[in-house]
């Protein structure tokens, strides 16, 4: 048996990553749910006299691990198509993304009947929440599994 003290060293060093790579699988199927769920509400603002397309419902949330024991959440719009524009200027992902994900806006310029909770704000929350303690859970049982009587 080696050194007690390096052995315990080794263990909280390599906990961070170890917590992290256990917790984020756990914790994709929320960041989904969140993000369908702010969808939904953006498209629960009456539809005015336009079609809608369902076109957002073609986002995905996928979390991934950056190191160091951080994960990140990627919103994910490469399944959506482009809105048809106006003088033959198609609305991209990345435009509609600044104008409905982040502003709430539904539609552009005299075109937009109105504004709603942006999804944005709506997934930061839940995140802030930790997905109602889902992912403060995740993390304490990992950390104790991990860690074990350290």
């Amino acid at each position: 048996m080696g050194n007690p003290f390096y052995e315990k060293a080794k263990k909280l060093r390599e906990a961070p990553e170890k917590i992290c790579k256990e917790v984020i699988p756990k914790i994709e199927p929320d960041a989904k749910e969140s993000l369908r769920n702010a969808i939904n509400n953006f498209y629960a603002f009456p539809q005015g006299i336009y079609s809608r397309t369902g076109n957002f419902r073609n986002w995905d949330a996928n979390v991934g691990y950056l190191g160091n024991g951080n994960g990140v959440i990627v919103l994910d719009n490469d399944s959506m198509s482009a809105y048809p524009g106006f003088w033959g200027q198609p609305l991209g992902q990345e435009g509609a993304m600044d104008i409905m994900f982040l502003g709430g806006n539904h539609g552009y310029g005299r075109f937009n009947i109105g504004s709603s909770t942006p999804p944005h704000e709506l997934v930061k929350k839940d995140l802030a929440s930790g997905f109602n303690g889902k992912l403060q859970q995740y993390v304490r049982e990992a950390a104790t599994r991990i860690l074990g009587n350290l």
